[in-house]
């Protein structure tokens, strides 16, 4: 293996960090990460497309050494981390990255606990794999956005799958080499695209698990002797060449240790929607809550946002009771501003599915609403556009506001307290957890570091063992 690709760089940066050398706030960063993560898996427990999938995958056999969490079972790794990272993502609740347009926990968490639960590592060999996966992904998916890869594609599973499975391998015990074979392992499996958002069906919520399970797959074939391309990131076919167009960069350039670690500048969604409506529906509540609007008072509704917000979340607002009607309104900001307008509000609640399919009132108004495509923004990526919601009232006044800073954004990050609130909002929504039960698995990630050993961690706070299948808490 040649010792300067850059493939081989990151392989090195993820699995010969000692943990000392990650910064005390990336550590801190990484275990409320893990703990909004949790919550938002235990909001999607139940999630349309969950069960199928549970369903699905349970014939199919095979060691029985990973946990699905919060349902009483074990399946082969892979296949627990992929029911996980569903989970985890099916309310679209989860991280996000914007410099690398990333949702990594999604599968990073899942990947990293299925591991960490099979060895029984410690809780700070975790923090640390998941802090350094985070790390390999955005630098990774940093330059893939500067040159402006296609936006047909998911970055979420096609970038990510490198970052989690470098977590997989440091997990493992792997060397640098072998790391470098399991990258391209991963690379040979590297997919994703958001026809599914297009389509607005559950595969969406699928594909950052599908990356789960195949860095998993990347990481025990290469422990297993199986070699991989040396060159997956900077060959003449290699990743960026082929999935961002363009050069790759210097192996110097992305393989030191950062001054701040990119899972510090992870936003923690402030709505369980695409990232793509927070600012329009960060605005409209703004706006509803000052004016003091009422339904009667709003007869034309206009947003004014980007091209590439039209092109992810712009579709009419059409209900569909026979679809997704869940999914429909995640991905659709005319339906998240009628939301945020009426209800002044925009959380678990709001949009599931039974309120989606009985709140005329912001049907009404999504269907009303108006899309403007604001000139000039072709170029630009979704959160580098200044976006507007603009009401005329019944009386013929116009009223106005743009998204300022975006709650849960590094900028303007969310408290401690501010997280607690909505760990506490996925506890109730799920409605499985007592509430000493929630508070005992919150403690316990708030310590994660000195925990000696994940498999007794998973075992009292994900899927206690000789407890009924859970039923919902009426």
């Amino acid at each position: 293996m040649s010792n300067d690709t850059l493939t081989a760089a990151l392989a090195k940066l993820a699995i010969e960090t000692p943990h000392d050398a990650i910064a005390e706030p990336a550590r801190l960063a990484t275990r409320r990460l893990i703990l909004d993560s949790l919550g938002c898996a235990l909001a999607g427990w139940n999630a349309p497309g969950i069960q199928e999938s549970i369903s699905a995958l349970r014939p199919w056999g095979g060691a029985s050494d990973a946990s699905v969490w919060f349902h009483n079972m074990a399946l082969p790794t892979p296949n627990a981390a992929f029911i996980n990272g569903a989970m985890l993502h099916a309310l679209d609740y989860d991280d996000v990255h914007y410099r690398s347009v990333l949702h990594l926990m999604s599968s990073l968490l899942p990947a990293a606990v299925a591991i960490a639960e099979l060895r029984n590592c410690s809780g700070k060999a975790l923090v640390s794999a998941c802090a350094l996966g985070y790390e390999v992904a955005a630098r990774i998916g940093i330059v893939a956005k500067a040159l402006n890869m296609g936006y047909g594609y998911l970055p979420s599973s096609t970038v990510g799958i490198f970052g989690v499975t470098a977590a997989c391998c440091r997990l493992l015990g792997l060397d640098a080499a072998t790391t470098t074979d399991a990258l391209g392992l991963a690379y040979a499996q590297s997919s994703g695209n958001r026809q599914a958002l297009r389509d607005m069906t559950l595969t969406k919520r699928l594909q950052p698990a599908l990356a789960a399970r195949s860095a998993l797959w990347a990481a025990q074939l290469a422990a297993a002797g199986i070699s991989g391309p040396q060159h997956a990131l900077e060959g003449e076919a290699g990743f960026f060449r082929v999935y961002a167009g363009g050069d790759p960069p210097a192996a110097a350039d992305l393989a030191g240790l950062p001054d701040v670690w990119e899972i510090e500048n992870v936003s923690i969604k402030a709505f369980p929607s695409c990232g793509a409506n927070h600012r329009v529906t960060q605005a409209a509540i703004q706006l509803a809550s000052e004016e003091d609007l009422q339904p009667q008072d709003i007869a034309e509704v206009h947003l004014h946002i980007g091209y590439k917000d039209v092109w992810f979340v712009g579709d009419p607002w059409r209900l569909n009771p026979q679809g997704n009607p869940q999914v429909d309104a995640q991905f659709n900001i005319s339906y998240s501003a009628a939301l945020a307008l009426l209800r002044r509000k925009a959380g678990l609640q709001e949009y599931s599915v039974e309120n989606v399919l009985n709140d005329r009132e912001v049907d009404a108004l999504a269907q009303k609403a108006q899309i403007h495509e604001i000139p000039n923004t072709r170029h630009l990526h979704t959160d580098q556009v200044e976006v507007t919601v603009r009401v005329v009232t019944s009386e013929g006044a116009e009223l106005s506001r743009s998204a300022q800073a975006l709650k849960g954004q590094p900028d303007n990050p969310f408290t401690f307290d501010e997280l607690i609130d909505k760990y506490w909002e996925c506890v109730h929504f799920a409605g499985i957890y007592s509430e000493d039960r929630a508070q005992s698995l919150l403690d316990a990630v708030t310590d994660l570091d000195k925990r000696a050993d994940m498999r007794s961690f998973v075992g009292e706070h994900l899927a206690p063992a000789g407890e009924p299948a859970f039923q919902q808490v009426k």
